[in-house]
């Protein structure tokens, strides 16, 4: 199989990390947040809220597993028996990359090396996600910061979404099931208060009266 050389390799990495970041920065303007530009070292991205580096390499030099650091952004922990959720706001997920990238896009594999209570999660809340996208790696985390704030287009539940499957996780998928856009817009909101605002500008449309405590 041809393999782009190693430097152009992990110039495509890097290109597309970086384009995750001006994601994030348009995301920020456009809530009125605080934007502080990455500062980027080596294979290292570095920001208040999210920090991207390259954690392993293939034999060659390419990059081989990048490591993504979410902080200040809203997830759930668990969910107890009597509804209450536990929210936790640092996250740290890996991404690994084939050699083969970017001839296999849909070989990237995502897992989580913090807990969340998440539907395509094992109910340990670690390990493999079965989250599936085709596409860069800018794409891929994104996709995480979507799935960590659990957006039904990305969560895709069967109730929303005909013919998907439940994902690993079946209470968690009941429980969110319940009601996934409310579920999003309230981490949303969490999120934007974060930020010193009283919620997200363009959220979903709430739909009910699921409680998340801060």
């Amino acid at each position: 199989m041809l393999h782009f050389p190693t430097r152009v390799f992990n110039e495509r990495i890097a290109v597309f990390v970086d384009s995750f970041y001006e994601e994030i920065a348009r995301l920020y303007r456009a809530q009125a947040w605080g934007w502080e530009e990455p500062r980027r070292a080596d294979a290292t991205w570095q920001h208040p809220d999210f920090a991207v580096r390259v954690a392993a390499r293939h034999k060659d030099g390419a990059a081989r597993t990048l490591e993504l650091k979410a902080r200040n952004l809203p997830g759930v922990a668990d969910v107890d028996d009597a509804g209450r959720v536990t929210l936790q706001r640092e996250h740290r997920f890996r991404v690994d990359i084939p050699r083969s990238y970017p001839s296999h896009l849909g070989a990237i594999e995502v897992r989580a090396m913090t807990t969340l209570y998440h539907p395509r999660l094992n109910p340990s809340g670690r390990g493999h996600a079965c989250i599936f996208v085709n596409g860069e790696i800018d794409r891929v985390l994104w996709s995480i910061v979507r799935h960590i704030l659990l957006d039904p287009d990305y969560v895709q539940p069967p109730k929303l979404f005909r013919g998907v499957d439940r994902g690993m996780n079946l209470m968690a998928m009941a429980w969110y099931e319940a009601n996934p856009r409310g579920i999003h817009k309230r981490l949303l909101d969490l999120w934007a208060q974060g930020h010193g605002k009283e919620e997200f500008t363009a959220a979903a449309k709430r739909t009910g009266g699921v409680r998340i405590d801060a």
